[in-house]
């Protein structure tokens, strides 16, 4: 087994189950994290539906960024971590669609843009390179456009936090590197759970119906029951 792919992919799928949790959009203003699809996408109003995934992009970068600063993810493995974000875990999520990109490889180039830039700033910085990139002034909604002003603040403060968490991590699961793997098989898990989930909403709108969280931690369970399975398997036909 490539180790280091297993770790990247549980970065990924670690920044990628962050970005969809209702409390990182509480952060930065919203109620809740906004429908994702684009049945649900054609009934909302497009300015709305171009933030958030103007949103969405920027949090992936700034998390993304996070890792790096904190020597958790090292630059040269960038353009694998991109590529995992753009394409899923298999090659027919595409999640690049689901961030609004018009294509791959416009969502290769602006998400590594995107990281480099947060990543040659201070963390302290982030904020004031995050606001810019949302053209918050043109945001109609004055109760949102506030609340956004002050949540990119908070989320920018968050990420800068959690630098200091992988930090302390990453020393952790060098005394303990049995903890390391567990945690990696479940985030690996993880990442094939929300890939799939993007992949198939589009293709069957019923599934907005489902409760995405719920989805993930089903799947999950799933996937780690499967990856023990095997293993067992192996590890008696090796007896």
């Amino acid at each position: 087994m490539d180790h280091s792919n297993v770790n990247l992919n549980s970065i990924v799928a670690a920044i990628l189950g962050d970005v969809r949790r209702d409390e990182t959009w509480q952060d930065i203003g919203f109620p809740k994290r906004p429908k994702y699809g684009a049945f649900v996408q054609r009934f909302r109003a497009q300015w709305r539906v171009q933030l958030e995934k103007a949103i969405l992009k920027q949090m992936i970068a700034v998390l993304t960024a996070a890792y790096v600063a904190a020597g958790a993810l090292r630059r040269e493995n960038l353009p694998e971590v991109l590529r995992l974000f753009v394409d899923g875990a298999g090659s027919t999520y595409e999640l690049w669609r689901s961030y609004g990109y018009t294509s791959r490889s416009e969502a290769i180039q602006h998400l590594g843009s995107a990281v480099n830039e947060y990543i040659a700033s201070d963390p302290n910085e982030w904020a004031d390179i995050l606001i810019p990139q949302l053209d918050l002034s043109n945001v109609s909604d004055k109760k949102l456009n506030a609340n956004l002003f002050l949540g990119v603040v908070r989320f920018s403060l968050h990420a800068r936090d959690l630098v200091g968490i992988l930090m302390l991590e990453s020393q952790r699961e060098k005394t303990d590197p049995l903890l390391n793997n567990a945690v990696t098989l479940v985030q690996a898990a993880h990442i094939s759970a929300v890939g799939m989930f993007t992949s198939l909403l589009d293709r069957f709108p019923i599934l907005r119906q489902v409760d995405a969280e719920h989805w993930d931690f089903m799947l999950t369970v799933a996937g780690v029951f499967m990856a023990a399975t095997g293993l067992t398997k192996e590890l008696l036909l090796n007896k």
